[in-house]
């Protein structure tokens, strides 16, 4: 089977979901609007970002948990210590390559800001931290 290349069919204004990652084409000479989701609370946004031709990866404990008796229990591992963490509410990652937003946010997770912020610039992608203390922290603003 022939893999779809968009370029190849002229298509230059597209949304690609793919669950907790996106692609984004050119909106025809505008930028689209995201929001990314406030954890745990439906219909409630951290922040509306504006793109084009990015892809972009949010990751958090609030994605793939189940609780029992009050306790939550999610997917975030740390591959070091086999447990859980909980060291932010979400990471989000914009960045050109969807395969780097997605290792990349999955991987910003475990890594405090500070290391997370030299990390991104190897990939030439920014981020957002949501803190459990509910402070953001960009490294770029896209809201322009």
């Amino acid at each position: 089977s022939k893999e779809l290349k968009i370029k190849e069919y002229n298509i230059n204004s597209y949304i690609i979901n793919m669950g907790d990652i996106f692609s984004l084409g050119r909106a025809n000479n505008t930028k689209f609007t995201v929001a990314i989701e406030k954890p745990y609370k439906k219909d409630e946004y951290i922040s509306f970002l504006k793109l084009d031709n990015k892809s972009i990866s949010t990751v958090g404990p609030y994605q793939n948990y189940y609780s029992i008796e009050g306790k939550i229990y999610h997917n975030l591992i740390n591959l070091k210590t086999l447990k859980q963490e909980n060291n932010y509410k979400s990471v989000t990652v914009i960045g050109d390559s969807i395969l780097d937003v997605q290792m990349l946010s999955n991987y910003l997770y475990f890594l405090s800001i500070e290391d997370g912020k030299e990390i991104l610039k190897k990939y030439n992608c920014d981020a957002i931290w949501y803190t459990n203390e509910d402070e953001l922290i960009f490294t770029k603003d896209f809201t322009k």
